[in-house]
């Protein structure tokens, strides 16, 4: 199981998110869902906007703030990770897509 992000346009592949990494990033996910709907589904395929991955970011954000980032380096890693990987792609204005398995 994982997700692999292609810019919508091109389909060119930009990244990847495996098993460890899902399970890590889930509770943005989650605030991803409550805010907009949108539901990343490892089984699925899910578009999403520049407005999407900034709320994301913005998540990312604010858990780095409230967050004690010793605690768990990996979550930590894995957060910093994706939040750069979606700041390269929504500075640009670029959809992505998420394929899933």
């Amino acid at each position: 199981m994982a997700l692999d992000f292609h810019n919508l346009t091109t389909r060119e592949w930009c990244f990847s998110l495996n098993d460890q990494l899902l399970s890590l990033l889930e509770p943005l996910f989650l605030q991803l869902k409550y805010r907009t709907g949108i539901v990343l589904d490892p089984y699925a395929d899910t578009r999403l906007g520049p407005d999407h991955q900034r709320i994301l970011i913005q998540a990312v954000q604010q858990w780095v703030e409230q967050t004690d980032l010793n605690r768990n380096k990996q979550q930590t890693l894995a957060y910093i990770e994706f939040s750069c990987y979606l700041k390269a792609s929504s500075s640009q204005e670029i959809s992505l897509i998420a394929y899933g398995d």
